[in-house]
C-alpha cells in the first residue's frame, strides 16, 4: 500500500546548482502491492505536499538539514508562510541513487564503502522501533545495525546519529497528531549524506504515505481502502496469487480491481484534508468537516465493510 511518486528533472539552466527536482505529489495510489490503481484519491496529493512541508520547515528550524526548496505554485518557489492556495509540486534539492549490485541472488554493497559523500542510504528506518529495511533491492529485507556497518563502513558515530534524528523526528511529528487527537503507530525515514557528508532528511516525514496514523487502533487515510479491497473478490484474487510465491503473480489475478465506493473516496479525501488544516493551523481545503467526525465516520464504515455480510 503506497502512494505513486512522480518527479520532474529540472534542466540544469533552470537552477543556480546542479541537481534538483520538483516532486509531484499525485493522487494516485497503490493497494496490495497492486501498483497504480485505475482510481484516484481528490486533494490527496496536495494535502500530502502541505503536510510534509510543515514538518520539512519544522525540521529545519530545529537545525535538522533536509533536501526540501519550497512549494512550487504559478511559476515561483515559495515557504508555507507565504503560499495562498494549495500546491501538490515541491522543489527539492537531488542526490546520487547508488545501487548495490546482485550478484548470485545477493547484494552485494561494496560500492558503498567508495563513496563518501552526496548519496542516498541504502535504507530506510521505521519508528519508533528503530527497525532498518533495505530500499534498492527487489524485494526489500530487513536488517540489523550491526550489518549496516559491515555493509557500508558507516561509522558509530553516524550510525547514531542516524538513530538519535530518527527518534528526534519522531517525537516532533507524534507530538503534532497528538494534538488533533490522531496517534502515529509508526514512520519511515530515508536520510543522505551530502557533498560534506553531513546528515540530510529526504521524503515526505509527517504525511499518510510514511506514517501509520490511527484513532482508537483504527487506521486512516489508505489503510480505509486496503480493509475495504482486502473484502473484494479481487482483494482474494490478489492474496491468493501472492501465495504461490511467485514473481509474476499478478499474471495469475483473473479478477480486475473494482473502483472504491464514493462514500470511502470522499472520506478518505476528507481525512487528508483535514489533517493538512488542522496540523497547519490553516484552512487550505474548505468544506471539510473536523478531523473529530471523519474518524467516527471512519470508524463507523470501516465496520461495515469489514463485517461479514458487508
Amino acid at each position: 500500500m503506497k502512494s505513486i511518486k512522480l518527479f520532474e528533472l529540472l534542466p540544469v539552466g533552470m537552477i543556480t546548482s546542479f541537481g534538483r527536482a520538483r516532486r509531484i505529489f499525485t493522487n494516485r495510489f497503490s493497494i496490495l502491492g497492486w501498483g497504480e490503481m485505475p482510481y484516484q484519491i481528490p486533494n490527496k496529493g496536495a494535502a500530502n505536499a502541505i503536510l510534509s512541508a510543515y514538518f520539512l520547515e519544522a525540521f529545519e528550524k530545529k537545525g535538522l538539514p533536509t533536501n526540501y526548496m519550497g512549494l512550487f505554485k504559478n511559476d515561483s518557489l515559495a515557504k508555507l508562510k507565504s503560499l495562498i492556495d494549495p500546491t501538490n509540486v515541491m522543489e527539492i534539492s537531488l542526490l546520487q541513487r547508488v545501487l548495490p549490485q546482485k550478484k548470485d541472488n545477493k547484494y552485494d554493497y561494496s560500492i558503498f564503502k567508495g563513496i563518501k559523500s552526496n548519496f542516498i542510504l541504502p535504507f530506510k528506518i521505521t519508528y519508533p522501533l528503530l527497525e532498518v529495511e533495505t530500499i534498492f533491492e527487489e524485494n526489500q529485507r530487513s536488517i540489523e545495525w550491526k550489518d549496516i556497518a559491515d555493509l557500508t563502513r558507516f561509522s558509530d558515530e553516524e550510525i547514531s546519529n542516524i538513530k538519535a534524528l530518527t527518534l528526534f523526528v519522531n517525537d516532533i511529528i507524534s507530538k503534532e497528531f497528538q494534538e488533533i487527537g490522531l496517534d502515529v503507530e509508526n514512520g519511515t525515514l530515508e536520510f543522505g549524506f551530502t557533498q560534506n557528508r553531513s546528515l540530510v532528511l529526504l521524503n515526505s516525514p509527517g504525511t499518510f504515505d510514511e506514517n501509520k496514523i490511527c484513532i482508537n487502533g483504527f487506521p486512516l487515510g489508505l489503510k480505509i481502502a486496503q480493509i475495504y479491497y482486502y473484502n473484494t473478490k479481487w482483494g482474494e484474487d490478489v492474496l491468493k496469487a501472492k501465495s504461490k510465491n511467485v514473481h509474476n503473480w499478478k499474471e495469475l489475478c483473473k479478477v480486475k480491481p473494482p473502483p472504491l465506493p464514493d462514500d470511502i473516496t470522499r472520506l478518505i479525501s476528507n481525512i487528508y484534508c483535514a489533517c493538512a488544516n488542522e496540523i497547519t493551523k490553516r484552512i487550505w481545503f474548505k468544506k471539510i468537516p473536523p478531523i473529530g467526525y471523519l474518524c467516527d465516520q471512519a470508524e463507523e464504515m470501516i465496520n461495515c465493510y469489514s463485517s461479514p455480510e458487508s
